[in-house]
């Protein structure tokens, strides 16, 4: 045990000794909140104890210094109220359709570094990302999502994975964990035991997983056994159920004391702090009630329970647990444990700030969109997939009129207009002259739309339409049909699930793009025009 490692158990031991119950219970509550800036109820929290970290989403997020100011003073609330270690403060900032901002660039999906296929692209993935967090004062980040895509109808995970092999998984998680962590930002590897193979969404109600211990050992574990092994800081149970495990299977994994101590802990030796994925869920809240929820979790092992939409439960929740352990239904010794794990992690937060602080600073202006986008782009045309292109269409001629149909994303993502997504267009018009666009709702393509998007066929030589996750979002598939039977060069892009490209037929050129930033559309648009060669293998089978 080296000097600073001895001095932080020291520290974080003593602290421990100087907290009561209370407090120590307090430790293990992380809680999401409305609002750009933090709410009283909030603050009060922090100054009771009631809770140890926040979680943020796109509603607490404007720009780069309303988040910094944020989390300073989040920071400054809890050292005022004696906290010798940092809040955890923390993000789903995965990348593709997992974003919490964009003002320093799009990150690539898992699934497009998955068809890039590199470890040091997906370091520099990692890195880059935790560097822009770390400057935000943003020091956990929920990623990178390590199951394994076996199930091809999993919307729920879909682009969050890197792909269907297990080694591959492992391999580019590994990277990104190491990339993250490398930029003094703490990695959380998910969904524990894995979710990959999944057909349900947990954000609504219970999934199952149908796969014995040996089975989830052959797959889904490979990634996460690599990742302890990288040292990742902490990981996330899920809340999908496995009734093939030998007992508690019909628990939710986040309840069950067999995957969280007999699993994680006795079989796979991971030492880090467990974190719940959110308890507010369908899977959980709709079945347990949260009070309910938070005191099994606990007692199965969990370390760390994130509400990330009930600020104003937080008090009846802390309640729950002190009662459950003042009636001997959760043991003291299991809340110790877990805040020992929560506490030492949050020490090492601290030593990381104290050397980050003597480095020369950092400024978004050195991290933003320029730098970010011109890597990120160079990623994008690596992982792009020509899946088909039977009749030889690409390249397309540069003197072709070009009509690009694409589905209106701005309110699925819930952007202001500042943050409107750029277009494919935009990116076209630097290698043809003449280019149009057709937007339809993605959800439910109106008349309007679907004769708008007809008309500007007719009078185009090539038509690209693209497609967003029609798993989820079958509607749009009606509209494509329609598209396919035109009699003229017609080009189909999935922009973000390749499995999109099997749901419709009729298109003799197909792309798999895995991404629909700026990037992306840049990448998507020269390889269109022939300027550029498509770099990426399928990370799934379609």
């Amino acid at each position: 045990m080296n000097e600073q490692v001895e001095q932080r158990q020291r520290a974080t031991e003593k602290l421990i000794a100087s907290m009561s119950m209370e407090q120590l219970v307090g430790q293990l509550l992380v809680t999401g909140f409305e609002g750009v800036e933090a709410p009283q109820l909030l603050k009060d929290h922090i100054r009771n104890h009631l809770v140890g970290g926040v979680i943020l989403f796109r509603r607490n997020i404007f720009d780069a210094d309303q988040t910094q100011y944020l989390t300073r003073s989040l920071q400054e609330t809890a050292s005022g109220a004696g906290e010798e270690l940092p809040m955890l403060i923390m993000i789903d900032q995965e990348g593709g359709r997992v974003t919490r901002f964009d003002f320093a660039g799009r990150l690539p999906s898992a699934m497009a570094l998955g068809a890039a296929g590199s470890r040091s692209y997906t370091y520099i993935a990692g890195q880059s990302c935790g560097k822009v967090l770390c400057a935000l004062g943003i020091n956990v980040n929920c990623a990178p999502v390590l199951d394994v895509l076996t199930n091809s109808k999993n919307t729920c995970i879909g682009t969050r994975s890197f792909g269907s092999d297990p080694e591959r998984v492992a391999e580019l998680g590994a990277q990104y964990i190491n990339g993250l962590q490398s930029a003094d930002v703490m990695a959380v590897a998910k969904h524990f035991p894995g979710l990959g193979a999944a057909s349900f969404d947990t954000h609504l109600g219970p999934a199952r997983v149908d796969k014995t211990v040996d089975e989830l050992l052959e797959c889904d574990l490979k990634p996460f056994e690599e990742a302890f092994r990288y040292g990742v800081a902490m990981v996330m149970a899920t809340h999908a159920e496995y009734p093939k495990l030998p007992r508690d299977g019909e628990l939710p994994a986040s309840l069950s004391p067999y995957i969280l101590t007999d699993l994680l802990r006795g079989r796979l030796d991971f030492r880090g702090p467990a974190v719940t994925d959110d308890l507010s869920m369908g899977a959980v809240a709709g079945r347990y009630g949260l009070a309910e929820a938070a005191v099994q979790a606990i007692t199965a092992g969990a370390d760390l329970l994130l509400f990330c939409h009930n600020l104003d439960e937080i008090e009846a929740v802390h309640s729950a647990i002190m009662s459950a352990i003042i009636g001997g239904e959760l043991p003291s010794e299991r809340v110790l444990e877990a805040a020992i794990r929560v506490l030492w992690l949050r020490a090492e937060l601290k030593d990381r700030s104290a050397r980050a602080a003597k480095a020369p600073s950092l400024s978004l202006d050195d991290l933003g969109p320029d730098m970010q986008e011109l890597m990120f782009h160079e990623i994008a045309e690596n992982a792009i997939c020509v899946v088909k292109d039977e009749k030889g269409l690409l390249p397309v001629d540069a003197d072709s009129s070009v009509l690009v149909v694409l589905p209106g994303l701005e309110r699925l993502f819930n952007l202001q207009s500042s943050q409107k997504l750029r277009s494919l267009r935009d990116a076209m018009l630097d290698y043809f002259e003449t280019v149009s666009e057709a937007i339809y709702d993605l959800d439910s393509p109106s008349s309007g739309q679907v004769n708008d998007v007809l008309r500007k066929a007719n009078a185009a030589d090539v038509v690209v339409f693209c497609t967003f996750s029609a798993g989820s979002h079958p509607r749009q598939l009606a509209l494509g049909k329609k598209v396919s039977l035109l009699d003229k060069p017609r080009i189909l892009v999935a922009l973000d699930e390749p499995f999109d490209l099997s749901l419709l037929k009729g298109f003799g050129t197909t792309i798999a793009a895995f991404g629909f930033a700026e990037p992306t559309f840049r990448a998507l648009a020269s390889i269109i025009a022939g300027e550029s060669s498509p770099g990426g293998r399928m990370p799934v089978e379609i």
